[in-house]
């Protein structure tokens, strides 16, 4: 499996886990949230992509099936230059978001990575060229950009919860 797919399969699983335990307020919520109903594929287009990151990404692609999510190749590479993966809300607030991580031993989201103010929140992760961002809408949007710098995740994450709103 690839790096990239890991990781992603990885920060989704844990998003999902946290959604489907501890308290009553986690469940997911079909009202509210587009996680089902809008195809990932169509968060961010290749145009997008090129333009903030400099790449001409090749067509999209399901990066792991039974997930909403998509990876644009990057051609003459092995990892894609843009994974996104669209889930249901990982909590309501900061706070509880980085409560969940600690409580079911993920970490501290504070120490290996950052908080972004994007949407209701977002957490990057620069060793792994990753962000999370809460939607307003009420999905998680998981965005991994291949040497991907916060600018450029901040744009594209930007760009994807504006198609959900």
């Amino acid at each position: 499996m690839k790096t990239s797919k890991f990781l992603a399969t990885i920060l989704t699983a844990s998003c999902l886990l946290l959604t489907s335990c501890g308290k009553e307020s986690q469940a997911p919520s079909t009202t509210g949230s587009k996680a089902d109903e809008v195809d990932a594929c169509t968060l961010l287009t290749a145009a997008e992509i090129e333009t903030v990151t400099g790449v001409v990404p090749g067509e999209p692609e399901r990066a792991n099936p039974g997930l909403n999510n998509c990876e644009w190749p990057n051609p003459g590479e092995s990892l894609p230059v843009v994974y996104i993966g669209l889930s249901y809300k990982a909590a309501d607030s900061w706070e509880e978001y980085r409560a969940d991580m600690i409580e079911n031993e993920f970490g501290d989201p504070e120490e290996s990575g950052e908080r972004v103010d994007i949407e209701v929140f977002g957490y990057y992760m620069a060793d792994a060229s990753t962000m999370q961002v809460q939607t307003r809408e009420g999905s998680l949007i998981t965005l991994r950009v291949r040497k991907g710098t916060r600018a450029q995740m901040t744009d594209l994450a930007n760009m994807a919860a504006a198609r959900l709103n």
